[in-house]
């Protein structure tokens, strides 16, 4: 169940020293499921669209039944990637 809608997350660079927090600044809307998919657990974050590395995952609070007709919605800042 991929998005490719990189327009919530802002464009960062890693601090030579440190790390930092990323969150998305507007809620994001999957398109509605049109087909059984299963269960989301986690959200994954990737460093391009397309071909990118994987740079980890976040656990979702509660998992989500992917059924027909469901509509997945994430508010505002309730994903939060730490970056070392």
């Amino acid at each position: 169940f991929p998005s490719h809608d990189t327009t919530n997350f802002p464009a960062i660079t890693l601090p030579v020293m440190g790390s930092v927090q990323v969150t998305h600044t507007q809620a994001i809307e999957y398109p509605e499921v049109t087909a059984a998919a299963g269960t989301a657990t986690h959200i994954s974050l990737f460093d391009q669209l397309t071909a990118g590395n994987y740079l980890g995952a976040v656990q979702l609070n509660t998992a989500q039944a992917l059924t027909v007709g469901s509509i997945v919605q994430l508010p505002s800042g309730s994903i939060v990637f730490q970056l070392d």
